[in-house]
């Protein structure tokens, strides 16, 4: 019995130094954020992402957005992630942890940004 712990719990301990290590591997993977298609795609990922946030958001409102609310939504997320990607490109971020960073300490300037794509759609 007591080898039998042992086993599990050095098999426990092995999984989860393997899935810190992968973990710790992923969040330091080098990028190029000046990269049109890493860009691109981030951008897509991250307007997705944001729309949903929108949708859920009025859903916990109790309301739902119709085909043009929707579609004014999309427009001012995309604008939203072009200008985060502008910022985020200048600082010469190289990883997911230091786009983290440039986005954390770019505050300020972000919310001007995404004030300025607000106010370009009619929002504010």
């Amino acid at each position: 019995m007591k080898w039998l712990l042992l086993i599990v719990v050095a098999l426990v301990l092995v999984v989860m130094i393997a899935l810190g290590g992968g973990f710790a591997f992923l969040m330091n993977v080098k990028t190029d954020v000046n990269d049109p298609k890493f860009a691109a795609k981030f951008q897509q990922t991250m307007t997705g992402l944001c729309v949903q946030r929108a949708k859920s958001e009025m859903r916990g409102a109790a309301q739902n957005l119709d085909y043009q609310q929707e579609a004014l939504v999309k427009q001012v997320c995309d604008c939203d992630m072009k200008a985060m990607m502008k910022i985020v490109a200048k600082t010469g971020a190289k990883s997911p942890v230091d786009m983290q960073k440039a986005i954390n300490d770019s505050g300020p300037e972000m919310n001007a940004a995404f004030n300025s794509c607000a106010q370009a759609y009619g929002l504010q």
